[in-house]
């Protein structure tokens, strides 16, 4: 996935979620964002 301008954070977590469904995980699964704000802009990502 390339970063567009314009893009935030919850983009990129709504693309994951599509791809692996969060309710598919186990009880113990820490799933979604931990730390800091879904609005912000997205600089990059580290796989």
């Amino acid at each position: 996935m390339m970063v567009k301008k314009g893009q935030r954070i919850q983009d990129l977590i709504g693309l994951v979620h599509q791809l692996y469904d969060p309710a598919l995980a186990e009880d113990w699964d820490n799933v979604g964002l931990q730390v800091g704000d879904p609005g912000a802009p997205l600089e990059k990502v580290l796989v």
